[in-house]
């Protein structure tokens, strides 16, 4: 439950070099520590998704990312990854779930929860699984998909939720087809 707003929080230690940063001018700095892909993914998922990427080092274990619908932020658990590709993966995943909440904004108020988070986090594992076969097309795919759902929708947090779901880790599935809208 929550919006995730604790994983939100400042972290309590220093934070680490392959963290965003503010800079004296109030400009984020991500350092060389990670990857060109990602840091590249990060910026267009913000920019087409009309939302926030936060890489974060004190999320609880087990917590590889979360979108939170009520801050409109996206978070990925650098602590609880071990590469930039699995980095990668979580975003994909994650940013399905604002794709999601810009189809459709009250999405967990119109269907049953159960059904719901379900029908969601299929949808952000096929893409997920899609983007580990198929990093470079998987994020095109996502990216022309934020940017035609989302353009509408304000940068700011709105009244719409979805429930937050943490990254459900998934193995030795067959990938799916993905199904897109065509407008």
């Amino acid at each position: 439950g929550g919006d995730g707003a604790s994983a939100l929080a400042p972290p309590q230690q220093p934070a680490a070099p392959d963290q965003r940063q503010r800079t004296k001018s109030g400009t984020e700095a991500v350092s060389a520590a990670m990857g060109l892909a990602l840091v590249t993914l990060i910026a267009q998922v913000e920019s087409t998704g009309r939302t926030r990427v936060l890489v974060l080092n004190d999320c609880p274990a087990g917590l590889d990312g979360f979108y939170a619908p009520s801050r409109n932020r996206i978070g990925l658990c650098r602590n609880n990854h071990n590469s930039d590709a699995a980095l990668n993966s979580t975003l994909l995943h994650e940013a399905v779930h604002r794709l999601q909440h810009c189809r459709q904004p009250a999405l967990a108020d119109q269907l049953d929860a159960a059904n719901s988070i379900q029908a969601l986090e299929e949808e952000a594992r096929e893409l997920q699984r899609w983007g580990e076969q198929s990093p470079k097309t998987a994020a095109d795919w996502l990216r022309r998909q934020l940017k035609e759902q989302c353009a509408d929708q304000p940068r700011e947090p709105g009244k719409a939720s979805l429930v937050d779901l943490p990254r459900i880790k998934v193995s030795g599935r067959p990938p799916l087809t993905l199904k897109t809208q065509e407008a």
